[in-house]
């Protein structure tokens, strides 16, 4: 793996082993260049990968809460194409799929409380 190679945002700890092994391998002849600010920031940087990453998801997951919200809200709410003038009713079609994916997302959300 080279330089070019190396994701630093990625979460496997594999990646961040190989990669550790190339510096090493690079810098063998030279013992110091292992030290505890070297590690300080390595593992730092590894750590910090994993939570951009949780972070990320959990606003991925919120945005399609928001959506699936969103949907829920054009059903519930009349709007002018949601209902005919000669008809006081207000029909609204909500897909089965659309209500079984909100619920599922609040009950993660839920969970993670």
């Amino acid at each position: 793996m080279n330089e070019k190679e190396f994701n630093p945002q990625s979460m496997d700890a594999k990646v961040w082993a190989i990669e550790f092994m190339r510096l090493y391998r690079e810098n063998a002849l030279d013992p110091t260049w292992v030290d505890e600010g070297l590690m300080i920031g390595w593992f730092a940087n590894a750590i910090m990968a994993g939570y951009d990453e949780s972070q990320r998801r959990a606003i991925q997951q919120r945005e399609r809460l928001v959506d699936s919200v969103k949907v829920l809200a054009d059903c519930l709410l009349p709007t002018k194409d949601s209902y005919r003038k000669d008809d006081e009713r207000v029909t609204c079609y909500i897909k089965v799929g659309d209500l079984r994916k909100a619920k599922q997302l609040l009950a993660e959300i839920k969970e993670k409380k």
